[in-house]
Parts: C-alpha cells; structure tokens; sequence
C-alpha cells in the first residue's frame, strides 16, 4: 500500500511533521501503520483540537492498536472505505 501511495504522489514520511503538515493543512490524512500508543497520544490531541479525526484499524479510537489513521476529519470516512478494501 505505502508504495502504491509512493506512486500516486500522495505519500509524506509519517511523523510529527506530518502531523503538523496535517494541522496546517498541507496533508488531508496521514497513516501510521507502526506506531505506538505514546506516539500516537500527542497526536491525536493535536489533531482533533484542529478538528480533524483519529481512528484505529478497526474504527475504534484506541492507541494501543500498532496503527493510527488521522485525517482533517472532512474525508475520514472515504479514508476508512478505501484501506478497509485493502
């Protein structure tokens, strides 16, 4: 999936940077598919103060997961249906 992304120009390294690239609205989501609770934690509080979302890969909102979808919250339900038929 990530070099499929790679490929359509739509990938950014993940980290706090792409966080706050998302906050500014520089990116519309970001997928961190290693990331731990403490990663995602600061993330997630700075992402839905700005009025985005965050989910897990199951829907949910848990950080312990291994992995976080974060969005600007306007195509977070598109992201969910495109990586649930991945």
């Amino acid at each position: 999936m990530i070099e499929r992304l790679k490929r359509t120009g739509v990938w950014a390294p993940r980290g706090l940077n792409a966080i706050l690239d998302l906050v500014a609205g520089r990116l519309e989501a970001v997928i961190d598919p290693t990331g731990r609770s403490w990663d995602h934690a600061p993330a997630v509080i700075l992402v839905e103060e700005a009025g985005g979302r965050f989910s897990d890969s199951y829907g949910g909102h848990r950080l312990d997961r291994g992995e976080g979808r974060f969005s600007n919250g306007l195509i977070h339900r598109d992201l969910e249906a495109a990586l649930a038929g991945l």
